[in-house]
């Protein structure tokens, strides 16, 4: 036992606080059987000395997390046809101004069709509107097909009048969400998405979530706009063919550029367009009329000089304003990005 009495058990354990005999305490009111030997000590360990046994040291494992399931996307069924942007080298519009398929092959869910609407648009005279989405569940689809090769950007303005939790708006590629809105927007706003390379489907969509309208209904439409549907592809030219690919686009003032098809004077591939030899007092410039969305473009390429002034010098501008002025020979092929 551990202490002399109870009592003395009862003063140091309990503190005197609703004390009872415990197993600690010694309940035969005697005092504590001692030993009448000395106990053997233990050994002290050597700490020189490796340990005769010890615990296997564990290894981390590494768990490869499982991969999702890939789904494939299924084009639905209303879509029939789809945009081939392959030959365009600028962009491709859409204004509804004469229905739905005049121009682009949009679809539409036949049940909740979407339509072109005159009493709100963002220019021209009419834009596309989704069906009201007025019972739970309830769906209605616009679809666009584009096959582009090296991808681009869809670029267009939408108005939306839906109010979560009674109705929403989201924009898919392929089934996947994009953007969307839950609330109505004051005025039209302009929104712009990447497309990646290759076809793909895109969808606006107005639904209804399993919720009921309120008492006296809601102050929303249930519907989204479109309108001025833009579609800008991305160009790459590397000038190989010996023709330009952008030549609808492209507009000399002076003496033409021409194709090298010297290897050793690209930057890659086999050929380059190089500026021709000019005279004292003489240019020779090359213009490009391009797109770009309503969050911008990227422009992108290789340069290589041999100018020096006061004989010639090299510029490139943008609308104008000025981005590259060279006036001294470079040694080798500088990238320019903006």
């Amino acid at each position: 036992f551990l202490y002399d009495s109870y009592a003395a058990c009862c003063d140091v354990v309990w503190k005197n606080v609703g004390c009872k005999k415990d197993e600690a305490c010694d309940t035969t009111l005697n005092p504590p059987v001692m030993p009448t030997h000395e106990p053997t000590p233990e050994p002290t360990p050597d700490p020189t000395n490796k340990p005769t046994s010890s615990k296997p040291t564990l290894r981390p494992t590494t768990i490869k997390p499982t991969p999702r399931p890939t789904v494939k996307y299924t084009i639905p069924p209303v879509v029939k046809s789809t945009i081939d942007a392959s030959k365009f080298s600028n962009e491709i519009f859409d204004g509804f101004e004469n229905g739905l398929t005049s121009i682009w092959p949009w679809a539409t869910t036949p049940e909740l069709p979407w339509s072109t609407d005159a009493s709100d648009k963002f220019e021209g005279s009419f834009s596309a509107r989704s069906h009201p989405v007025l019972n739970k569940g309830d769906e209605s689809d616009l679809h666009v097909a584009i096959t582009s090769p090296l991808g681009g950007m869809l670029d267009f303005w939408v108005k939306s009048d839906v109010q979560m939790p009674f109705s929403g708006c989201y924009i898919n590629i392929d089934g996947e969400s994009k953007k969307g809105y839950t609330y109505p927007t004051s005025g039209w706003e302009s929104m712009a998405i990447p497309i990646p390379p290759g076809q793909h489907v895109i969808m606006f969509r107005v639904w209804r979530p399993n919720f009921s309208l309120p008492p006296g209904g809601n102050h929303v439409s249930h519907t989204i706009r479109i309108d001025s549907v833009r579609y800008i592809p991305t160009i790459s030219e590397g000038f190989e063919s010996g023709k330009l690919q952008v030549e609808s686009e492209v507009t000399f003032i002076g003496r033409e550029w021409g194709f090298d098809f010297d290897p050793s004077n690209a930057h890659e591939g086999n050929a380059s367009l190089r500026s021709p030899i000019i005279d004292a007092g003489q240019s020779s410039t090359m213009k490009l009329e391009a797109s770009a969305s309503s969050e911008g473009s990227l422009i992108s390429f290789w340069y290589r000089t041999s100018v020096f002034m006061p004989i010639d010098k090299f510029t490139f501008k943008i609308n104008g304003k000025q981005w590259i002025g060279v006036s001294t020979q470079q040694d080798g092929w500088k990238k320019f990005t903006t």
